[in-house]
C-alpha cells in the first residue's frame, strides 16, 4: 500500500509541496480509533508507525525534517504500538500559562 500512494503522490503532486517520502494515511482503522498511519520511505524501504491524531502532525514533520525516526517513535509507542506522545499530561488550551521556575544558581554550578 504505502508503495502504491507514494507513487500516486510522485505522478499527481508534482506542483504542491507535499512530500512523497513522509506521510500520513488514514484507513479503516482510523474511523475506530482516531490514529493514522505515519510512512516513511528510508533506504531500506518503507518504515510506519500507528500514531494518535493529536500527534500526527507534529511527529510527521519531526521524521520529515529528520530530528525522530518512525523506528523512534515506535520504540517509545504504548504497549498496543500506537504512539501518543510524551507520556506527559495533555497540553493545556487557554488560559495562563505556568509560571517558569529557574534552577538555583547552586544546582546550576554542580
Amino acid at each position: 500500500m504505502p508503495e502504491q500512494i507514494s507513487q500516486f503522490l510522485d505522478e499527481n503532486a508534482t506542483d504542491s509541496i507535499l512530500s512523497t517520502r513522509t506521510f500520513v494515511v488514514a484507513d479503516q482503522r482510523t474511523a475506530e480509533d482516531s490514529t493514522l498511519l505515519l510512512v516513511d520511505l528510508g533506504s531500506d524501504g518503507f518504515d510506519m508507525v500507528r500514531v494518535s491524531a493529536s500527534q500526527v502532525n507534529v511527529q510527521a514533520t519531526c521524521v520529515w525534517v529528520a530530528t525522530t525516526s518512525v523506528n523512534e517513535l515506535r520504540s517509545i509507542a504504548d504497549g498496543d504500538g500506537i504512539f501518543r506522545g510524551g507520556g506527559g499530561p495533555e497540553p493545556k488550551r487557554g488560559g495562563a500559562a505556568p509560571r517558569k521556575q529557574l534552577a538555583s544558581r547552586d544546582s546550576r554550578q554542580e
